[in-house]
């Protein structure tokens, strides 16, 4: 069943899973109950368990070995489905919780799947691809077939989900658009059809979260913070919130993007969440019988209630806001807490939730009493939001360093399996590296590169990492740094295409940093360094694919009145490829 390995290839079982701190928070839907306190996510090339209460985590690989686009879980919880990425990947239905592969769903996208639900009843599934085909395909999962299939749409879809009153309706929704499925007989035999919602005289908007009402009815979130009642495939009402008292400016639902949309007919209420953080809840009866005047779409509503989602700081506790702008509790807590942002969230449990923070992490909100009033929250596990852009590990201690597209430079202890704490900066960290022994004895000193250009050297303490020194030497992301042999020159390279060297203090404890000495202009975006072992060379390569060796100047050695910039005489490198397998070339060979 697995893809044949190459002869590249480490054997498959050359190494095991010992733990994963990841998690893929950007990705939509991606969280889900398969059994009463344990969930199941994508993540990379695999699909993971965790049980919430333990904290123990299962493994499931990826058979097309391109990575999982998407889970999903059958209704009754015994079966999922995982949605690969790959040449023409498959859909692979697991039994749980034997993990043992059920079925395979062949033909359904060429490059990878991107979100799937199985119908109400469990007897079909619905997936969609992404680029380039963008295909909704309907399933009789159980035979292994595909019932009907259609494209979607021609930009990337967020959700599909099967209609809870309508037996062969369908709704899907994605980058600037919303459409409404029926699988319909016709004389030629039955067919998807698919109308698209027309926004009219509103602006066109993104659609992640909606919920369809008993009598057909759609209500939508958009990325301004709007709802928008549709029937019929036009939008009979634009829901916004009265102005404020003093003021004639209308409000939004939320402000952001609207992830969540869930009706909840028992309670007679509609939940909506977003990226502010916010869960409101809104009477039913309200929403559905929405009727704007003839001469606006526009009705206003308020909330039943609202709650803010909060973390506390470094991620370790959580704290419920109540009414917009008033606190839950009078003592706050130390550090301030931070409103998630909301990604998804899983309602189906009488007395909590679980939130999917975008910004790396997982909540659990605690409700309480006859009515499910959200209470308190904790922090289940953080992680990167996004893109892990450097590691590095500790030379005298079972730690890891990592840091992010995120901002956020992170301590594991991955012998104990936790991430002790996380520091954030304003951007996106690009390179990372540990400081080698002879600069820092006691291995809790790494150099940090950001793509703004800046470089920090920070230290690991107790519960955080301290800044010990801060310089912008380039313009673009920072893509490598060295410390010299010596330990009292750090050369950086950046993506503008420049090497620069900085002198060292040599005591970052003592309040020492990093001085200016120079630049150097090389051919291309750098993106390796290394020192000669004499330190009085550096060996630099480009993205251009030149490599070049340069003196590196000394401390105090150059001229900076004028300008940074120091002209060097460089020597360059040419590597005579081997030819290809077949040839009589030999081992590749360098020329000055």
């Amino acid at each position: 069943m697995r893809r044949t390995q190459g002869s590249d290839e480490l054997p498959r079982d050359a190494v095991a899973m010992f733990h994963s701190f990841g998690f893929e928070s950007t990705k939509r839907n991606n969280i889900a109950y398969i059994a009463e306190d344990t969930l199941i996510f994508t993540v990379g090339n695999m699909a993971q368990t965790l049980d919430l209460t333990t904290l123990q985590q299962t493994y499931m690989h990826g058979i097309d070995g391109k990575g999982v686009g998407m889970v999903c879980v059958h209704p009754t919880k015994q079966y999922f489905a995982l949605g690969e990425k790959g040449t023409n990947p498959n859909v692979y239905i697991y039994e749980y919780p034997s993990l043992r592969l059920s079925k395979v769903l062949r033909g359904g996208t060429e490059q990878a799947y991107s979100c799937g639900r199985f119908s109400p009843d469990g007897k079909k599934l619905a997936t969609v691809g992404g680029y380039p085909d963008f295909w909704l395909t309907v399933w009789n999962w159980e035979k292994e077939s595909i019932v009907l299939r259609s494209k979607a749409f021609s930009q990337e879809v967020f959700d599909v989900q099967f209609s809870p009153f309508f037996d062969g309706q369908l709704t899907t929704s994605g980058t600037g658009h919303i459409r409404f499925w029926k699988m319909a007989g016709t004389f030629t035999g039955l067919k998807l059809q698919g109308d698209i919602g027309r926004f009219g005289n509103e602006d066109l908007s993104d659609v992640a979260g909606y919920a369809e009402l008993p009598d057909g009815k759609v209500l939508s979130g958009t990325e301004s913070g709007r709802l928008f009642l549709w029937d019929g495939g036009l939008i009979k009402a634009v829901l916004l919130r009265p102005p404020l008292k003093g003021s004639d400016k209308p409000r939004m639902c939320h402000d952001g993007l609207i992830e969540v949309v869930k009706l909840d007919q028992k309670a007679g209420k509609i939940y909506t969440a977003a990226s502010d953080g916010y869960v409101r809840s809104w009477s039913f009866s309200d929403i559905n019988d929405a009727e704007p005047g003839e001469d606006s779409s526009t009705v206003f509503i308020e909330p039943i209630d609202e709650v803010r989602v909060t973390v506390g700081g470094g991620g370790s506790s959580a704290a419920i806001a109540g009414a917009e702008g008033e606190g839950a509790s009078s003592a706050p807590p130390a550090p301030a807490p931070v409103a998630v942002s909301i990604k998804s969230i899983i309602m189906d449990e009488a007395d909590h939730w679980v939130v999917q923070d975008e910004n790396g992490g997982l909540v659990r909100v605690a409700l309480d009493g006859e009515e499910g009033a959200a209470t308190t929250s904790r922090s289940l596990a953080t992680f990167h939001a996004g893109p892990i852009t450097a590691l590095d590990v500790s030379a005298v201690s079972d730690h890891a360093v990592t840091a992010g597209a995120d901002g956020t430079v992170r301590l594991f202890s991955y012998a104990s399996r936790r991430q002790i704490f996380s520091t954030s900066f304003t951007a996106p960290a690009s390179f990372l590296a540990m400081a080698p022994l002879d600069v820092d004895p006691s291995g809790r000193t790494a150099v940090v590169g950001f793509s703004d250009g800046v470089v920090r050297i920070v230290i690991r303490c107790a519960d955080t990492f301290k800044m010990a020194s801060c310089i912008k030497p380039h313009k673009m992301a920072v893509t490598a740094a060295a410390f010299s042999p010596s330990g009292k020159v750090l050369a950086t390279a950046s993506a503008d295409g420049t090497v620069f060297f900085l002198s060292y203090g040599g005591s970052v404890e003592g309040g020492y940093g990093l001085e200016p000495i120079g630049f150097v202009a090389v051919p291309g975006p750098a993106t390796v360094i290394s020192w000669s072992e004499d330190g009085a060379k550096l060996l630099v390569g480009c993205e251009t694919g030149d490599v070049l060796e340069m003196d590196a100047p000394a401390p105090g050695s150059v001229d900076i009145h004028h300008t940074y910039e120091i002209n060097v005489q460089a020597k360059f490198y040419e590597f005579k490829r081997p030819r290809p397998a077949g040839g009589s070339g030999g081992a590749p060979a360098a020329a000055a």
